[in-house]
């Protein structure tokens, strides 16, 4: 018998945005997923990056983009939500970012690095 486990990081966007959208990272794979609240219905939108694990999502709802970090590699990216391509923005500077918030209020993207807190 094998076990499969995937582990999702979720990101639900404020006021259920677009419909009832509940966006998800899958942490091994670095696809970015979609659950329909509605249908209840999961697909994958597409692969953030190949060959990094993702711990960390956030969005921007003033510019209307995701970020996510990877631990494999202490990076940041943006994340395309309708093809879940990402975009490498650049090194953060620290090994295991695993956590981001946005604070739209001030323009500001906060990280969460097992070692220390940053600010993007």
């Amino acid at each position: 018998m094998t076990l499969t486990i995937t582990v999702f990081i979720f990101l639900i966007l404020k006021d259920m945005c677009w419909g009832g959208t509940i966006y998800a990272g899958d942490w091994k794979s670095g696809d970015l997923h979609v659950f329909d609240t509605e249908t209840e219905a999961r697909s994958t939108v597409g692969n953030i990056a190949q060959s990094a694990f993702f711990h960390g999502l956030a969005y921007d709802s003033v510019n209307d983009i995701i970020y996510a970090t990877s631990t494999s590699a202490g990076y940041l990216y943006e994340v395309d939500r309708f093809t879940g391509a990402g975009a490498l923005i650049g090194n953060t500077g620290f090994t295991h970012p695993v956590a981001l918030a946005f604070d739209s209020r001030n323009d500001i993207l906060y990280g969460f690095d097992f070692h220390r807190c940053i600010q993007c």
